[in-house]
């Protein structure tokens, strides 16, 4: 048996790629609201006493309309390193766990990618260009910290953004990441692998997203459309720089649960589109 489960469903916002129409409906209702450090928020579902065979769930639909959006930057107009306000650097270049930057296999990564590089602008290019020319894109078991990547050489988009992160804030420059659910093919769809990328704050421009494992093409100009680009078939539900006391490392969904002994519990997490226009 089940004694308790609690599950945590990230609340999307609105954002420069979308806009929440109407407010988010539960099933069932929610048994409260929580905000973790990092100020995402998500709907919390407790129950008790699940017997063997019996089953339950959280649930959440919300109407959105998500959009294009493509960042223009020019490196000059980039602000320094000392333009960025401390109170981003003091909650995005926390090391953990996962980001692991102060590890010799990310600084002298650091150092390799970007040498004495001071904009902001290009130390998150270079970064970005170093992951291309090192790792490959592969769906792998688990999340791995960013060391133990990085030396592997490949990973999931999970992964990567957790290399990414990782060298960007042993740089100094601020990162976290997003997660979402994704319109797969159709746009009445099912998508149960979802994806993660990167956003990197970049002084007189903000956050700027950046899919590190989208750069692992074989041409330039298919490279460059994950700098500052998302296509209209995302709605981001997480915001989180790691580690979050809901919702750990996952994003969109999160579970905890105790048990009797010798209990098997198998969780399922999935996400279903309909066009509503």
């Amino acid at each position: 048996m089940i004694k308790d489960i609690d599950i945590h469903i990230a609340i999307p916002t609105d954002r420069p790629n979308q806009g929440i129409l109407e407010p988010p409906v539960y099933k069932p209702k929610y048994t409260d609201l929580v905000t973790d450090k990092w100020g995402q928020q998500t709907a919390h579902f407790h129950f008790e006493n699940i017997k063997p065979g019996e089953k339950v769930a959280g649930e959440m639909t919300t109407i959105a309309k998500i959009h294009e959006v493509r960042y223009f930057i020019y490196p000059e107009k980039v602000g320094s390193m000392a333009d960025i306000p401390a109170d981003i650097k003091d909650k995005y270049l926390e090391n953990n766990d996962k980001y692991q930057y102060d590890d010799p296999v990310i600084q002298n990564a650091v150092k390799k990618a970007i040498g004495d590089e001071p904009n902001p602008y290009w130390i998150f290019r270079k970064i970005f260009n170093y992951l291309i020319d090192n790792m490959y894109y592969e769906m792998v078991g688990g999340w791995n910290t960013a060391p133990t990547v990085l030396a592997r050489g490949n990973g999931s988009c999970s992964e990567y953004s957790f290399v990414y992160i990782s060298m960007c804030r042993a740089a100094g420059l601020p990162a976290r990441y997003v997660g979402s659910v994704v319109v797969r093919g159709d746009y009445a769809s099912h998508d149960d692998v979802f994806h993660r990328w990167v956003e990197v704050y970049l002084p007189n421009y903000g956050w700027v997203p950046i899919d590190p494992s989208g750069g692992d093409n074989d041409w330039p100009r298919d490279q460059a459309n994950y700098i500052g680009h998302l296509a209209h078939r995302f709605l981001i539900t997480t915001e989180s720089g790691g580690g979050s006391e809901t919702m750990g490392w996952t994003y969109n969904s999160n579970e905890f649960w105790t048990t009797e002994s010798k209990t098997y519990v198998v969780s399922d997490h999935f996400a279903e589109w309909e066009p509503v226009e």
